[in-house]
């Protein structure tokens, strides 16, 4: 799959959240802004969707956290959590990007995702995990990428595995065991290079 990205003259990804940071034949990448709160509520607080989450469900002052905390770290770190919007309708339908991940006195980048339940089983998650495997690769310093999957979570295990990450080990996460995934920067450029 081939992404494009929106660059500024430095040939980072634009920092404006108007513009896509990545698009994918059905998806666009951006930035989330204070306008997508009503959405992060429907999405955070879906029992379904929360289903694999150690805090499970938020309720709305928690997803006004979330939010501000996604906001923050636009400025603050090399990866985030950005909208995923469906081009057809123009409209939001989850989150996908990375969160940094303390393992083993190490900080890793965690390749996160959550959708409206309305657009499962489309491929959408694939589709916006491997443009964000490539924005992680092409325009970010990252030397690798993981996801920390509950074993029971069957098709986040997929995801993983059509982006291309690989079984690595089982860990405890907050007391909760999760199979650790991961992709490196020459792994996935041998990936990209197909």
């Amino acid at each position: 799959m081939s992404i494009s990205s929106a660059k500024t003259p430095t040939g980072c990804a634009a920092d404006s959240s108007d513009s896509p940071l990545a698009e994918t034949e059905r998806l666009l990448l951006r930035q989330v802004t204070n306008a997508d709160l009503p959405t992060l509520l429907e999405l955070l607080g879906n029992l379904d969707v929360m289903r694999f989450s150690v805090t499970g469900p938020l309720v709305p002052l928690q997803v006004a956290q979330v939010l501000s905390k996604i906001l923050q770290s636009y400025h603050e770190a090399p990866l985030a959590l950005w909208g995923v919007v469906e081009k057809a309708e123009r409209r939001l339908i989850g989150l996908c990007g990375f969160l940094p991940r303390k393992i083993e006195e190490c900080v890793e980048w965690e390749l996160a995702y959550r959708f409206l339940p309305a657009v499962w089983g489309q491929g959408l998650a694939t589709e916006a995990t491997i443009a964000c495997r490539e924005l992680a690769f092409q325009q970010r310093p990252v030397s690798q990428i993981i996801s920390l999957i509950e074993p029971a979570n069957v098709a986040s295990i997929r995801v993983a595995e059509k982006t291309g990450l690989v079984f690595r080990e089982s860990l405890q996460l907050e007391s909760l065991p999760v199979l650790k995934y991961v992709l490196t920067r020459q792994e996935g450029r041998l990936i990209e290079g197909r």
